[in-house]
C-alpha cells in the first residue's frame, strides 16, 4: 500500500481496496502479467523430476524477466512479458500415458 489507509487494486490499477491474483496454463509458455504498485522480477526454474533427469528444460534468455509497475497503466495495458518452455531429451518409448516430467517454478520479487 501507499500513503495511509489506501490498498493498491490490481483489478482497477488504483489504490482503494484489494484484489487477487491467478493461475492459467497454456501449453508450454509461461506468462507474467505485473498488476501491481511495484516494479517486479521473475525468475523462472524447471526442475527434472525422479526418474526423468534425462529431460532438461530451457526458458532460453527469457529466464529472468522484470516488469515495471502497473501504475499509471490501463488494466488490459499491464506490464506483461511471456517465453517458452522448451524442454529436450528422450523419453522410453514405453511410456505413453500423460506423466509429469518436471515442474516449472516461477519466483516473484
Amino acid at each position: 500500500s501507499e500513503g495511509s489507509g489506501r490498498t493498491w487494486n490490481p483489478a482497477t490499477h488504483t489504490y482503494s481496496s484489494g484484489g487477487t491474483g491467478g493461475w492459467s496454463h497454456n501449453g508450454n509458455t509461461v506468462t507474467v502479467t505485473n498488476h501491481s504498485n511495484a516494479q517486479v522480477t521473475a525468475k523462472l526454474t524447471y526442475t527434472s523430476e525422479t526418474g526423468y533427469e534425462g529431460i532438461s528444460g530451457s526458458f532460453g534468455d527469457k529466464s529472468t524477466m522484470n516488469l515495471k509497475t502497473a501504475v499509471g497503466t490501463e488494466v488490459y495495458a499491464a506490464p506483461t512479458d511471456t517465453t517458452a518452455l522448451t524442454l529436450s531429451g528422450t523419453l522410453a518409448s514405453t511410456l505413453t500415458d500423460p506423466t509429469t516430467v518436471g515442474t516449472i517454478t516461477v519466483t516473484i520479487r
